[in-house]
């Protein structure tokens, strides 16, 4: 029977329409969702909002792969080879695990409430750390590396995205006292704001 919190995973076009389901089945609570590099696999978070179930859903039909279930694991991203999979276990950290459920037990990269955004191909783990109002840092994808701020303000930084060549960070700050989408250079660069009433992720 269904649920009110089951829902459709489906594909939409640039116009709105929706253009039909990416996972057949209706989902309990989905959320997070990140499409592997190659496009053939989907990273969901299920259940409930405090007790997040990471999983990797192949876009072919076949069934579903657990990768993490107990605990509150939200915000996975995939390592640019699609191998692996970065994500948050509210509060323990950033974990790292086999993309193939090959792996039981995460491993932790970074201990500290932060949302992993991106894994860039230069081997750079991308967060926002979800204290202190919200800054962008990153660090090596790896358990050691000096961490560095990228974006951080007295306002709130979150959502980053990297452009496919690496050279742009689009996020979201409260610097004009709204959320609104800013683009600039990476790893530096001049923040330029292309939202004009409000924007995020």
């Amino acid at each position: 029977a269904e649920t009110a919190s089951e829902m459709a995973v489906v594909w939409v076009e640039r116009t709105g329409q929706v253009a039909g389901r990416a996972v057949p089945e209706l989902v309990d609570n989905p959320r997070d969702p990140r499409l592997s590099p190659d496009g053939k696999r989907l990273l969901l978070v299920t259940g409930q909002e405090n007790d997040g179930d990471l999983w990797s859903y192949d876009l072919s039909g076949r069934p579903p792969i657990p990768l993490a279930l107990p605990n509150d694991n939200r915000f996975p991203v995939w390592s640019p080879d699609g191998k692996r999979v970065a994500f948050l276990q509210n509060p323990v950290g950033i974990m790292t695990l086999a993309a193939d459920g090959s792996e039981r037990t995460p491993q932790r990269l970074r201990a500290g409430v932060a949302a992993p955004h991106v894994w860039s191909v230069a081997g750079e783990l991308i967060f926002t750390v979800l204290a202190n109002n919200g800054d962008i840092r990153a660090s090596p994808a790896a358990a050691t590396g000096e961490v560095r701020d990228v974006v951080a303000s007295d306002s709130s930084e979150y959502d980053a995205a990297l452009s496919p060549n690496g050279r742009w960070l689009a996020y979201v700050s409260t610097r004009t006292g709204q959320p609104e989408i800013w683009v600039q250079g990476y790893p530096e660069g001049t923040p330029v704001r292309v939202s004009s009433s409000g924007g995020y992720e």
